[in-house]
């Protein structure tokens, strides 16, 4: 019997029943040693075939896997367009009563199946190859060719081999069950063969496939020759956005759509050049072609990507290269090759590298050649379009390396460098002057998208249109096992060492340094170079901390607890799985409730009437583990806990396996050893009678925790000094025999208490922008300041960098105002006070302002108020002093406010100020200054007869606002020299063209000096 069948019907029943698709996948796990894997892989783009998602999130199409004859059955009836009609006869089966019985009855009925037996169908056994051969060769309309070669079943087989339906196809004989890597073999051959149709009650031959004619998809292969603006020079058309130009072999142009295939051009233009076949969708109305798939797995083209640690040498015609241990050499030369730097074709015929330009081929010599001070840090591909031999595409990436210090923000898309200060980079979306493409860990992804400390590497064309982003977030955990010259090995696994690395390891973990046997956390970016790390701290001695809290994460089955250990927050660490907890090896989970028990008796503040004492009204919020602990802390788990041993409160304890509290919290007064202001060294003695008897000491070994009110406030937690002659609420533990306490702990209803802007403030000159500063401790973000002080402690400079408290208080702040603020017991600063803004000194320099047509007149009067301290002066700050109300005093005879005096025995001087002036005359042997405040006239003279002298030490510290006013130098104008200050050039000499200072003052002595041009 003679059946016409639905090729529609079918198609869509393979792609809903044939391979019970639970999840889709253009590329499957375990198919890289099939040999049906072309077929899978491009059946996959075209969305015609789907896979399975594993318990693991892993994807995978089980090509061994077969399908049954209930399974097969079903797709025949929906072929035939019978999935929803009424079964027409019963077949006579009793082992049909299952899900599939009205699909069987129905494809009996229509004469397309038999039994097994008379009455046996076996409906869960597999499908043979011959009976997947002959479906398909019905479904073709080959059927009176079949039937003419004597039928079932050896006429089908037949067939199905003269159309090629069994090409690739191997290992299965025709009486085997069929397995789905077969099946999708025989729907891949199917693709482009030419139907039959049933037409006059015969079948007659067509030019439709299932490929064109069902699927409307048409197979191309040709030169990619233009996508959007990237373009070769075989492109002769305009193309508009979203557009690709295909050269077939006949040089026909095909212009496809590919905006529903990628957003990322990049992962089109990277195939420019290089012949590739392709599939796209065509109306037949408009004739408009939409790109559906690349089929870049099978295209033959022969690439060589060489990394730049693989390169030994180019010499602009041969390039020799490292290839698992064996030198190999190409042949490669710009003249028969185009060339692309960083995602775009060079079309220029000269580039500019550093200060020199070079040709083409110079240009590549250069990025090639490892003793070129212009060698990449990144990749070359080199294509063989065609694999005829000859290199026709040069592809070279050269990266720069950032560290993401947080994600960036929608307002500003700025990624800002955790290991360079004040280096950023800004991509923003909505920029018509540059595009970019952002990949993390191999995946697409939004710039936002990008977690603080990431390791971030861009590349950016040469005309600055095109960023192409790689971001990785690959830590590396173990122990060094050997170093060699920029290597270093975990195990025997090899990793390169980044050329900030080791500094950056230096500088922020007290010194530490990448050798043999320290174990840390090691960052990497797409070449497995370690960009940065953190090395683990020893954990031996079991540093004491304060648990904030510890909880259990039911759905990530694991355990949590934050500690302070030290720095200036606390941290949130993972429990091991297996914890050993006062000596007893636990489980987690029971270690956070043996926590929670032993924290009822471990604070002693929730006490009422000691929580009326030290807090007042408020109640101190504690959690339900919060208390006093050591801790073993390795590779960022907490392995053991040791928490107080309350039975033996009130005696000596040297162990580090247990904790005891020698005195109760109370209140004491700090007495310091030698009397310094500040300082961890000293006694606590009980109040009353200053005779009284020390009850215990602390000195430099002394660890002092700062515990805040609110326990879940992890910045709140600090170390801390003590000021001489002051009362504390403290507990102190672990007291030696000569009654050093080992810890104290300190309470207070001020939670980490801030030392306030004062009369002895320092002025501060801000040296550097403003710049988000990330907290690998804290895992929080802020600020970070940049400010210039008088003399410190290091000769060679006087900027410090300071953390915020806040991420918006200073982000107002530019280079060269003049502020002081206040900073917590962490060093974190707040309460700025702009004293001066350097934006008003920069208008009176540009002449912008002027008094009487005078040029640097620094008298520019403003409205003396509470904000600006009663200033009369916007260049002129001094304090002022007060009267017994608090306000300032008022001098009625000079007509002004009484600056504050410094009394001293000797001296009565201004106590602090910052002024601007102009420089009268210098006196180098008397080292003093006269300088003015007046403004020069038409001539370029000043009135120097209101002049003021500034003193100078050898403490002073002199810097220069560069012409950029972008930064600040301590060096004399091009040199290497510090500013001294003979440099400064007087009025006496230079009339208006003279030095216009700043002078920052205490005491009458000048502190710091910034010298304008």
């Amino acid at each position: 019997m003679k059946k016409k069948f639905s090729l529609a019907a079918l198609l869509i029943m393979l792609l809903s029943m044939a391979f019970s698709a639970i999840a889709s996948a253009e590329s499957f796990t375990d198919i890289n040693d099939s040999k049906y894997r072309e077929a899978i892989i491009t059946l996959s783009k075209l969305n015609v075939i789907n896979g399975y998602e594993e318990s693991d999130g892993t994807n995978t199409f089980r090509p061994d896997n077969t399908i049954t004859r209930a399974e097969f059955t079903k797709m025949l009836v929906c072929m035939m367009g019978y999935e929803d009609k009424p079964v027409y006869n019963s077949a006579p089966f009793n082992d049909i009563d299952m899900w599939a019985k009205n699909f069987i009855n129905t494809a009996y009925s229509l004469g397309i199946i038999n039994g097994m037996s008379d009455e046996e169908f076996m409906p869960d056994d597999p499908v043979t190859y011959e009976q997947a051969q002959k479906m398909m060769v019905c479904a073709l309309g080959y059927v009176d060719t079949a039937e003419s070669k004597g039928g079932w079943p050896n006429g089908y087989t037949q067939t199905a081999a003269s159309l090629k339906l069994k090409d690739h196809i191997s290992g299965t004989s025709d009486k085997d069950a069929a397995p789905r890597g077969v099946i999708a073999q025989l729907m891949y051959n199917s693709l482009e063969v030419e139907l039959m149709e049933y037409q006059n009650a015969q079948w007659v031959p067509t030019e439709k496939t299932f490929l064109t004619d069902y699927l409307n998809v048409v197979k191309l292969k040709g030169t990619l020759v233009g996508v959007e603006d990237f373009v070769s020079s075989e492109c002769t058309v305009k193309l508009a956005n979203r557009q690709m130009d295909i050269m077939n072999a006949s040089g026909e142009e095909i212009i496809i759509d590919f905006s529903d295939y990628t957003k990322n051009v990049t992962d089109l233009n990277k195939f420019l050049g290089n012949i590739i076949t392709i599939y796209y969708r065509l109306d037949k109305l408009s004739d408009h072609k939409t790109l559906i798939a690349i089929d870049d797995e099978t295209t033959k083209n022969t690439e060589f990507e060489v990394n730049f640690d693989k390169i030994i040498s180019y010499n602009g015609t041969t390039l020799v290269y490292d290839e698992n241990g064996k030198k190999k050499s190409i042949k490669v030369s710009t003249k028969n090759a185009s060339v692309r730097y960083n995602g775009k074709p060079i079309s220029t015929d000269t580039i500019t590298l550093g200060n020199n330009d070079y040709s083409l081929s110079e240009a590549v010599e250069q990025w090639l050649s490892p003793d070129s001070e212009h060698f990449i840090y990144g990749d070359v591909k080199l294509t063989d379009s065609g694999s005829d031999g000859d290199i026709n595409l040069i592809q070279i990436y050269n990266y720069e390396t950032i560290v993401a210090y947080q994600a960036p923000k929608t307002s500003d898309y700025k990624i800002t460098d955790k290991l360079v200060s004040g280096r950023s980079i800004i991509l923003d979306p909505n920029s018509s002057e540059y595009s970019y493409t952002v990949q993390k860990n191999g995946s697409q992804i939004e710039l936002t998208a990008i977690a603080a400390g990431d390791v971030v590497l861009y590349a950016k064309s040469l005309d600055g249109s095109l960023y192409t982003v790689y971001v990785t977030s690959k830590p590396v955990k173990g122990s060094i096992s050997t170093t060699e010259e920029g290597y270093m090995y975990i195990g025997t696994d090899k990793y390169k060492i980044g050329s900030m690395c080791e500094d950056y390891i230096n500088k922020n973990q007290s010194g530490k340094s990448i050798k043999v046997g320290v174990s840390g956390t090691f960052y990497l970016d797409m070449y497995n170079t370690v960009v940065y790390g953190t090395i683990d701290t020893a954990t031996e001695n079991r540093p004491y901390a304060y648990i904030a809290n510890a909880f259990v994460e039911e759905c990530e089955d694991a355990g949590y607890i934050t500690l302070y250990t030290n720095g200036t927050a606390a941290k949130t660490y993972q429990l091991k799985d297996k914890v050993r907890l006062n000596g007893s090896t636990m489980d987690y989970d029971a270690a956070v409730e043996h926590l929670e028990q032993s924290a009822k008796y471990n604070n002693a503040d929730a006490e009422e009437s000691m929580a009326q004492a030290i807090y007042g009204s408020d109640k101190p919020n504690i959690t339900s583990c919060s208390q006093v602990a050591r801790v073993t802390i390795s590779n960022n788990l907490v392995t053991s806990i040791v928490t107080l041993d309350a039975e033996t409160t009130g005696t000596q304890n040297e162990s580090t396996d247990t904790i005891v509290k020698y005195s109760d919290l109370d209140q004491y007064i700090f007495s310091a050893s030698g009397g310094t202001a500040s300082t961890k060294k000293g006694s606590f003695k009980t109040l009353g009678s200053t005779t009284s008897s020390t009850v215990f000491s602390t000195d430099s070994s002394t660890t002092v925790i700062f515990v805040p009110k609110d326990r879940k406030d992890k910045n709140g937690y600090a170390s801390k000094n003590f000021t001489n002659n002051t009362k504390y609420y403290v507990e102190a533990y672990d007291l030696k025999s000569s009654k050093i306490a080992g810890l104290v702990l300190v309470y207070s209803n001020k939670d980490n208490s801030v030392t306030e802007v004062s009369r002895a403030t320092n002025f501060g000159i801000v040296s550097a922008l403003p710049s988000s500063s990330y907290n690998t401790e804290t895992d929080e973000s802020a600020q970070e300041i940049s400010v210039y002080y008088g003399p410190g402690n290091d000769a060679q400079t006087t900027v410090k960098s300071w953390q915020t408290l806040t991420e918006t208080e200073f982000s107002d702040i530019v280079v060269g105002d003049v502020i002081q603020f206040a900073y917590d017991t962490s060093k974190r600063v707040k309460d700025r006070i702009n004293n001066i803004k350097f934006n008003d000194i920069a208008a009176v320099l540009d002449g912008n302002v002027q008094n009487d047509g005078k040029l640097y007149d620094w008298n520019e009067e403003q409205e003396p108020t509470e904000e600006n301290n009663y200033q009369s002066y916007k260049f002129d700050y001094r304090y002022k002093t007060l009267d017994a109300g608090g306000k300032p005093s008022w001098n009625a005879d000079a007509n002004q406010y009484r600056d504050e005096i410094y009394t001293s025995s000797s001296i009565s001087t201004i106590y602090s100020r910052a002024c601007m002036y102009n420089v009268s005359q210098v006196f180098e042997d008397e080292k003093k200054l006269y300088v003015t405040k007046n403004g020069f006239d038409s001539e370029g003279n000043v009135d120097d007869t209101d002049y003021e002298e500034v003193e100078i030490t050898s403490s002073t510290k002199i810097i220069r606002m560069e012409s950029n006013r972008e930064e600040l130098s301590k060096y004399a104008e091009d040199t290497t020299t510090e500013m001294a200050f003979t440099d400064l050039k007087s009025a006496q000499y230079y009339g208006k063209d003279c030095s216009k200072i700043l002078v920052c003052s205490s005491k009458g002595v000048a502190k710091l000096i910034v010298v304008y041009n």
